[in-house]
């Protein structure tokens, strides 16, 4: 009966396997003991010592299902029972059944005309038929009928009540989409391969992508740099030197400017170009601060004899980094707090080289330190002379020819009257700050107009004077642009390539889970589920 073939996906089989050799009492009992519980239960098929019932899916009938299977389990020696096992018709299964029952109502029909046809055939040619062939011939005609006939009410009954839980029109799709993309993200979380190649190996190589491109050269020239002191932040620490008895007037009036404000450079400045956000101005905690040395350095200092040869104990550089005993580095210097906010040792007395090299590796200077100021002794010997005495000589000549009662002057009196010492000073710098040498050299060259202008009127407003240097960059030389292209263009070589390998993997990996799905025929089942293929 081809009723029998339908698999309802609202039963339950429940499966059995005896191990009684006694065929004709292998499954009575057992039969009898299930419809006791449920009596609606029938045999589907039997096959050796194996037994499957058909069981109705629902709530009446599960509920059911704890005290039979207890029962079950207690009397599975008195019923031979081996092992049992609840199987449901699986969704597949189903689709493929209804699929193949497309076909049925076309196969009835052509079964009953070829019956009709075998029928007439029977009556125009076989006069001698025995009536009993006529008979069974009705019979299985008849039967055909009503198989037909069960088929259609049997396939009505078992649809009609999803008829109307189907999606139409744009809620079909969605529910479709949700669907092939939730089978997508468990597909790709069960396979490692696919999940690199999909998300992680794109997103590597749109990273290196991205890193070609910061590294890539700029064409257009660096902006001008303005020169300061103030590129590396805070703190900053400077240091000055001056011979108080042995240095000129004008050495001193520098020096003097550097603690009086606007201090260094032209940051305090009413008219700076700098931003005033970025490197503020502090006159608060201005001022100048003492400090005290140690006892212990004190004798560490007096051991090695250090007032008179300003050379501090030695440091140890043979195995390691420098490491320097206490008071290495000399007393602790005192400080300036400008108002430019930077830290400013003096360090009068000092023996400059021997106190920058022993501090060198110091954390407090480490990178915090990057130039200062030794004003040195007054030389005789850099002096400038304005007017010398050979010029004297020939204008007092010249002036005695003119008039001849004007009396001779001593020359080299006169010429000592026109004789200026300039400052002699030495401007320290680290060159790990690149801009430091000539950065370091316009806060002198501000200290030197302010310290001159004091020096002619101590009351002027040296506040309102400065000098701003700002560095322009060269124009780059054919060489340079030659190289600059050469670099630009394999780094987009590399950039392209990264970005090509990046959006293949994607559809690559699709294109590998199409073929696994065909391969597999895992395919199939969208088929025959009503999914659209493409």
């Amino acid at each position: 009966n081809s009723t029998n073939d339908i698999l309802d996906p609202v039963n339950v089989e429940l499966n059995i396997t005896n191990s009684n050799t006694n065929s004709t009492t292998r499954f009575g009992y057992l039969t009898e003991f299930l419809k006791s519980y449920m009596s609606d239960i029938h045999i589907k098929e039997e096959h050796g010592d194996q037994i499957t019932y058909i069981i109705i899916d629902d709530a009446e009938h599960t509920k059911i299902f704890p005290k039979m299977f207890a029962d079950l389990d207690e009397n599975r020696n008195q019923y031979h029972v081996k092992s049992y096992g609840l199987s449901n018709s699986s969704l597949e299964q189903v689709f493929l059944r209804v699929a193949d029952e497309k076909k049925r109502p076309k196969d009835y029909k052509r079964l009953s005309r070829s019956k009709k046809m075998k029928i007439l055939v029977k009556k125009c040619f076989g006069k001698n038929e025995t009536k009993e062939e006529q008979n069974e011939d009705t019979t299985n005609e008849a039967e055909n009928n009503n198989d037909q006939e069960q088929f259609n009410e049997y396939s009505t009954d078992e649809w009609s009540s999803y008829a109307d839980e189907r999606y139409t029109s744009i809620s079909y799709l969605a529910v479709q989409v949700s669907g092939l993309f939730i089978k997508r993200f468990h597909r790709t979380k069960r396979n490692i391969k696919a999940l690199l190649s999909e998300i992680l190996l794109p997103v590597i190589f749109i990273f290196l992508a991205i890193l070609f491109i910061k590294i890539a050269p700029d064409d257009s020239n660096p902006p001008p740099l303005i020169l300061h002191p103030w590129h590396w932040g805070k703190p900053n620490y400077i240091f000055q030197s001056i011979s108080i008895n042995q240095s000129s007037l004008l050495s001193k009036s520098i020096q003097q400017t550097f603690i009086q404000s606007p201090s260094l450079g032209t940051r305090c400045m009413t008219s700076t170009i700098l931003d005033t956000q970025l490197y503020p101005c502090d006159s608060a905690d201005a001022g100048y601060y003492e400090a005290s040395t140690s006892e212990e350095i004190m004798n560490a200092l007096n051991n090695v004899d250090y007032y008179k040869t300003r050379i501090s104990p030695k440091c140890d550089c043979w195995q390691t980094m420098q490491k320097c005993p206490i008071g290495a580095r000399g007393p602790l210097p005192s400080f300036d707090k400008t108002e430019t906010e930077d830290t400013l040792y003096r360090l009068f007395g000092y023996n400059i080289s021997d106190w920058v090299v022993k501090t060198e590796f110091l954390e407090e200077y480490l990178m915090k330190r990057f130039g200062g100021f030794e004003f040195l002794l007054q030389n005789d010997l850099n002096s400038i002379d304005l007017l010398n005495e050979t010029l004297i000589n020939k204008l007092m000549y010249t002036i005695s020819q003119i008039n001849k009662s004007t009396s001779m002057i001593d020359a080299a009196k006169v010429a000592a009257l026109f004789r200026v010492y300039p400052p002699q000073i030495s401007i320290w710098y680290n060159n790990q700050g690149w801009p430091a040498s000539v950065s370091f050299v316009n806060v002198f060259n501000n200290a030197l107009l302010r310290g001159v202008l004091l020096e002619k009127n101590s009351s002027i407003s040296i506040g309102e004077y400065g000098i701003t240097a700002i560095n322009h960059p060269l124009p780059e030389t054919q060489i340079e642009i030659d190289n600059n292209i050469e670099k630009t263009v394999t780094l987009q070589l590399l950039t392209v390539i990264c970005v090509i390998f990046a959006l293949a993997f994607i559809p690559a990996s699709f294109l590998v889970f199409l073929i696994d799905e065909n391969s597999t025929t895992s395919k199939h089942l969208q088929f025959v589920s009503g999914v659209k293929g493409d």
